[in-house]
């Protein structure tokens, strides 16, 4: 990715992958929390199982981390989530 910024995220839906599991955000913003970067947002439709979560504020550690896939909005990950499923 050249020229990346986080500030790129900021108004997209985000898929973010750790070591253990992933995790969707949209509403994005950044927070410094104990000198650690933090991934804030909500949970959108798809990104929990039976939709538990939608709706939820959430977070995760940027370090954590290992990769991420950008949607331009809610609207195609969630399509993107439901043809992966088919």
């Amino acid at each position: 990715m050249e020229n990346f910024e986080l500030t790129n995220l900021i108004g997209k839906t985000v898929s973010f992958g750790t070591d253990s599991d992933n995790l969707a955000i949209t509403n994005i913003s950044f927070k410094l929390i104990n000198e650690k970067i933090f991934v804030f947002g909500i949970i959108p439709y798809g990104a929990t199982k039976n939709d538990s979560g939608v709706g939820k504020e959430c977070a995760i550690a940027w370090d954590s981390i290992t990769d991420f896939m950008v949607f331009e909005t809610e609207q195609e990950y969630t399509k993107f989530m439901v043809s992966s499923e088919d």
